[in-house]
């Protein structure tokens, strides 16, 4: 279960190019879960550039697959910023997949936007899912799909598993296995606590893990521990059959 003090909520952009100074938001897909990982509230709509629609071209339909008749008669973020900012709070923790991309397009147009914290989920796949063939986020999505575990939780948070192009270009659809892999991730960590009790003693020191998402109490008088970090996995060639980190942790600490 989650931390019931925070809500949760997973965001994606769909964009006209990967520069926030000169390119624009096209689509923004919003879908929130609560703390037993129902989805409980979504938002999705088509944004209008400011820059002259006919300067976009075929080329944004290419990368988007959004043609440009459904952005003629689109809103534009500028008319969507109340329903936006009341969908979000000081209380949220968003979710994105590599957060970077899409936060530096929300600061883009919300520059005053309140919320408590940032999930990276890129940054937990590349912890937590080993041997990926890629850490794209529709790559992760179908690569998992198999495993039992994943399929139950995406089947609660979409309706019909579609994996084509025009799907996974969709900002809701993609916000939504965002979600996926979030909760796939954090149940497997709780699986590890469960049957590792030692890590719980190393999760513990992870403020933005074991305090904002999983539902424990954190002891405050370890201030200095609060930055730990899990360290990132190296990629592992023929040969190596030890895992390697850069980062020397002692779990007995």
């Amino acid at each position: 279960m989650l931390n019931k003090n925070f809500r949760y909520i997973a965001l994606d952009f769909e964009t006209t190019g990967l520069d926030p100074k000169k390119d624009e938001a096209i689509q923004i897909g919003l879908a929130e879960i609560d703390v037993n990982w129902k989805i409980i509230k979504e938002f999705k709509s088509f944004l209008k550039p400011q820059k002259d629609i006919k300067e976009l071209k075929d080329f944004v339909a290419y990368i988007t697959w959004i043609s440009l008749d459904d952005l003629q008669e689109a809103p534009s973020i500028f008319d969507l910023q109340k329903e936006i900012f009341d969908f979000l709070g000081e209380n949220v923790i968003l979710i994105w997949h590599n957060i970077q991309f899409d936060i530096d397009f929300l600061k883009k147009y919300f520059q005053n936007i309140k919320y408590y914290d940032q999930i990276d989920t890129m940054y937990l796949a590349q912890n937590f899912v080993h041997f990926a063939p890629s850490y794209a986020l529709d790559v992760l999505v179908e690569y998992l799909f198999p495993k039992k575990e994943f399929k139950k939780n995406f089947q609660n948070i979409h309706q019909i598993p579609d994996f084509d192009s025009q799907s996974t270009h969709d900002a809701l659809f993609d916000s939504k296995n965002s979600l996926c892999l979030f909760v796939y991730i954090v149940q497997d960590i709780l699986f590890l606590i469960k049957t590792y009790p030692i890590l719980s003693n190393f999760i513990q020191k992870n403020l933005w893990l074991y305090h904002k998402i999983l539902n424990y109490k954190v002891d405050r008088a370890s201030k200095k521990n609060w930055k730990l970090e899990l360290p990132k996995l190296e990629k592992q060639f023929p040969g190596e059959i030890s895992l390697k980190s850069k980062d020397k942790i002692n779990l007995r600490e």
